[in-house]
């Protein structure tokens, strides 16, 4: 074996590489007016459930959402409920995401935390609403509703 040769220069700065975190939100709220003036409740149709939080994302960027919401009735029961991962372009119709969570139903003076985390990506640059959905065919009894927490991570 022979002698080691010289060392060649140094070759130029290759490119920046991803950076992680770009950007990171936390709300608590009640939500919207549901069916039956419950605040933070449950309409017939699609609709937000809870807080929402509104990110712009620039094109290749990816949305984590983590949020908790309390549900509940006082009525005999309330039944039916189906909730989503979703998104809204600020000017825009709204998006649910994934397959859902189907059938959810509590009886009187019940109340649970509803769980769901998701990640949105191929979205276009823009402005979006995010949260939770849903809908509910007894969508009234669903009237004894509490806050819910929402976190959400650009990357």
């Amino acid at each position: 074996t022979g002698a080691t040769g010289t060392t060649g220069p140094v070759g130029s700065i290759g490119p920046t590489g991803p950076s992680g975190v770009i950007a990171f939100a936390s709300v608590a709220g009640a939500g919207l007016v549901g069916s039956g003036g419950a605040i933070g409740g449950v309409n017939a149709s699609n609709a937000f459930i809870g807080p929402t939080v509104n990110v712009t994302l620039s094109a290749g960027q990816r949305v984590y959402m983590q949020i908790t919401k309390s549900l509940g009735t006082t009525q005999p029961n309330a039944g039916g409920l189906n909730v989503f991962p979703c998104y809204q372009p600020l000017a825009g119709a709204l998006t649910t995401q994934g397959g859902g969570i189907f059938g959810l139903a509590v009886v009187a003076t019940l109340r649970i935390n509803v769980d769901m985390n998701y990640v949105y990506s191929g979205l276009a640059a823009g402005t979006y609403t995010l949260g939770m959905c849903g809908s509910s065919t007894s969508s009234a009894n669903w009237n004894n509703n509490e806050w819910g927490y929402l976190s959400v991570m650009v990357f």
